[in-house]
């Protein structure tokens, strides 16, 4: 349903990006929000309104997937290398493992925004969104109990919602573009 909305709201058609579901869900060990999975495959790879980048699932491993973003940020946790700014970063929660859940990253912002799930055993479709504000005190966060597509949706459409740049102020009309796009076309 959300996804229909993004697409009427952005007066795109549905595309056809398959995806490989089955590789990505098994290296996260866990399966991923059947709406998300709708949004990535009627959009695939790039950005609303110049604001919110979708990261999906790319199966040359870019730079937007999803998959590799994941590890890199546990990679670098695990190895020290990030591991007291990530324990800032995250806290009070910290990065999803298999196994004893987490956050998981799916979007970002152009003011810094990180959007994740907050991950765990139960039915995918259930996980809450989290929001991590730039300059917010270390801990605070802001969270959503909708699904993510709802959440984009009201992000893109609705000036008073959350405290983000008014993206439906200065997007009156929602819009996507492919990466392709972005890199083609003039601001």
């Amino acid at each position: 349903m959300w996804v229909q909305k993004l697409l009427a709201a952005t007066g795109r058609d549905s595309g056809c990006f398959g995806m490989d579901w089955r590789r990505a869900e098994g290296e996260l060990g866990t399966r991923l929000p059947a709406d998300y999975k709708a949004l990535c495959e009627a959009f695939g790879v790039g950005v609303f309104s110049r604001f919110v980048e979708i990261m999906a699932v790319d199966e040359e491993g870019g730079p937007d997937d999803l998959v590799r973003h994941w590890k890199r940020r546990l990679e670098g946790t695990r190895s020290g290398l990030l591991a007291g700014s990530a324990r800032s970063l995250y806290a009070p929660y910290r990065l999803y493992e298999p196994g004893s859940g987490g956050l998981i990253e799916w979007a970002s912002a152009e003011g810094r925004e990180l959007f994740f799930w907050l991950a765990d055993d139960g039915d995918p479709g259930s996980w809450p969104v989290l929001v991590h504000v730039p300059d917010a005190p270390p801990g605070e966060w802001l969270r959503y109990e909708m699904p993510a597509t709802e959440f984009l949706y009201r992000l893109l459409t609705e000036a008073d919602f959350g405290p983000f740049p008014p993206v439906a102020q200065v997007f009156p009309r929602p819009r996507f573009e492919t990466l392709d796009e972005v890199w083609t076309q003039p601001l």
